[in-house]
């Protein structure tokens, strides 16, 4: 993490290391996947080595993008960017639309993962399918987990730079100079 909110931006990235131990799970499941497509099993249970190609081929994509161009979050006074590994622009998040952050637990058979997240304030509109991500986690945006930093650390510092930077009236980089009040 570089910066502060004293100084802003902040800029969290993804660490690259992920990306490579994606990369080298999905290389190894690969393998065994092409392997397993090339005549055993029996024909006609080669629909699960053919998914495995798809689904871990997929995973070495993204694997790539992600050490070449890791996600980053920039935090500043206008609010929240977002760059994805694999998406060439940005997605934008404005303080005033954003009501608190919040961490969440996703149970899968691996065990618990927590992610932060944020609900939008009262007045965004939202559709059934955002209403029914709320429902589940407790947030409208999933911001994920594996930026370098406890979910729960994130998600304080996030709360703080929404308590800093929401007011619209809030100047960013506005500091009084020496005699002039």
């Amino acid at each position: 993490m570089r910066g502060s909110l004293d100084q802003p931006p902040i800029i969290v990235v993804v660490p690259r290391a992920q990306s490579v131990w994606l990369l080298i799970v999905c290389l190894i499941l690969l393998a065994i996947s092409v392997l397993l497509s090339r005549g055993w099993p029996p024909p006609e249970t080669l629909f699960y080595p053919y998914s495995g190609v798809i689904f871990f081929g997929i995973g070495l994509v993204a694997g790539v993008f992600g050490i070449l161009r890791p996600p980053m979050m920039i935090i500043g006074p206008e609010g929240i960017r977002r760059y994805s590994a694999m998406q060439k622009n940005p997605v934008t998040y404005h303080w005033q639309d954003i009501d608190h952050f919040a961490t969440w637990n996703l149970w899968t058979r691996g065990g618990k993962y927590t992610c932060t997240g944020f609900a939008y304030s009262k007045k965004i509109s939202k559709g059934p399918l955002s209403r029914a991500g709320k429902f589940l986690s407790g947030v409208d945006v999933n911001l994920g987990s594996g930026w370098g930093m406890r979910p729960k650390e994130l998600c304080e510092l996030l709360n703080s730079a929404l308590a800093r930077w929401k007011d619209p009236n809030h100047l960013p980089h506005s500091t009084p100079r020496a005699g002039r009040m």
